[in-house]
């Protein structure tokens, strides 16, 4: 089993885990809701991110953004956002 790690994302201030967590402000650890499509999604000011794009971002960094643009579910479940390496 993996264990947890958690950062703060730099661009919404959403602290982020590898295991598809988050916490919006000084809130309790949630996955977040489910929108229509079946992804996992949580609000911070006014807009709505995907959890396992968060998720990406901060335990994989891209290192050429113009070039690659899709984040996927490798085992195609869509409310699984957990990060192993």
């Amino acid at each position: 089993m993996t264990p947890e790690s958690w950062t703060i994302d730099a661009e919404t201030q959403i602290k982020v885990s590898n295991l598809g967590q988050v916490m919006v402000g000084r809130g309790k650890p949630t996955w977040g809701w489910k929108n229509k499509d079946g992804y996992m999604c949580v609000p911070r000011n006014g807009k709505t991110y995907y959890v396992h794009r968060l998720v990406l971002r901060n335990f994989k960094p891209n290192p050429k953004p113009w070039l690659f643009s899709i984040c996927d579910h490798r085992n195609r479940i869509r409310d699984d956002n957990h990060y192993i390496c």
